[in-house]
Parts: C-alpha cells; sequence; structure tokens
C-alpha cells in the first residue's frame, strides 16, 4: 500500500500534494506494479489462496479470464476509509481483469473511495479492462494508466507514469 500524507516525500517528485493514497495490485512478478514502483510507494499486493505456478496455473488463469469468474483471495489488510483514494492495477488476461482483482473489487466495491486504474498489457486489451473495472468498482476511475510489458523492461514508462501521477494529485479545491 502506498499512503502519501502531508507534504508526500517522492524521490520522483511525481506526487506533490497532500493525499492519502492507497496501490492495490496483484502479482508483481508479472511487473504489475514494475512501473508504479517508481513513485516509490510502498505497495500492498492482494493475495491469492491458490498458486499459479506452470501449465496448470496459466490454464486456470485463462479460462478465469474468458468466464469472468473471480479468485479466492485473503481479506485486504487496509481500511479503505482511511484513504482518499485507491489506485488498481491488473495484468490483462485475454482482454479481461485478471481474477484475483476482479475479486477485490467485487469484494470491496462497497467501500472505494476515489479510484483509478492501471493495467500491464503485452500490447492490446486495456480499454477493455478499464471498463470492466469502473464497471466492477461501480464508479467511474480519475485516471487510466496502461504500460506495456516492452515500456517496463525498458524503462520507457516515464511519461506516461508522470502525467498519471499528476491526475491523482489532489486539486487545488480540494486539497
Amino acid at each position: 500500500m502506498a499512503v502519501f500524507g502531508q507534504k508526500s516525500r517522492n524521490a520522483c517528485g511525481v506526487l506533490k500534494n497532500s493525499c492519502r493514497l492507497l496501490f492495490q495490485i496483484w502479482n508483481d512478478a508479472q511487473n504489475c506494479g514494475g512501473s508504479i514502483r517508481a513513485l516509490n510507494a510502498n505497495i500492498e499486493e492482494i493475495v491469492e489462496a491458490n498458486g499459479r505456478a506452470g501449465f496448470f496455473g496459466y490454464v486456470r488463469s485463462l479460462v478465469e479470464a474468458i468466464q469472468k469468474n473471480p479468485s479466492a483471495i485473503a481479506q485486504s489488510k487496509s481500511d479503505l476509509s482511511s484513504y482518499d483514494r485507491v489506485v488498481i492495477g491488473t495484468p490483462v488476461w485475454a482482454w479481461s481483469v485478471s481474477s484475483p482483482v476482479r475479486a477485490y473489487l467485487m469484494a470491496n466495491k462497497e467501500h472505494l473511495p476515489e479510484v483509478a486504474f492501471f493495467c500491464t498489457l503485452g500490447g492490446k486489451g486495456s480499454e477493455s479492462v478499464f471498463g470492466q473495472m469502473q464497471s466492477l468498482a461501480g464508479k467511474a476511475p480519475l485516471a487510466v494508466y496502461a504500460v506495456t510489458a516492452g515500456e517496463v523492461t525498458s524503462a520507457r514508462y516515464g511519461a506516461g507514469l508522470a502525467a498519471f501521477a499528476k491526475a491523482l494529485e489532489p486539486s487545488v479545491s480540494s486539497a
């Protein structure tokens, strides 16, 4: 989880204003949080009950994505009422939200404050995923950010990340 309180300290200098902000992601091993880590934010990962290693884990992921099924996840350790905004990230699976993030959004829909979404993907599917996330969250996001695996591995995400972070800053009227 990432909490930015009074006078947020950030080496990138991207998030400057006061805002209580939580990042919720699933499976950082898939680079879901790779570009977000450039914000020097602490991130709370969505914890799944079962692993996804190997061929059968891949097949299970694909089937759940196509059928739009949630998976079993552990309850978040964060009190969502303590945050101004929650940023939720997912890898794109077959033009769909990953099943652990689907489960998170379904379980927390009623408690989410303002939201923003980001996703990592091989190349296509972000618009579909952001639409699904908006429907599952029951609210429109303040901002969205899609980053390809190639952008993450080559560190070419700077401008997109800066624009996303700027959109997450509180407005002057709400600061």
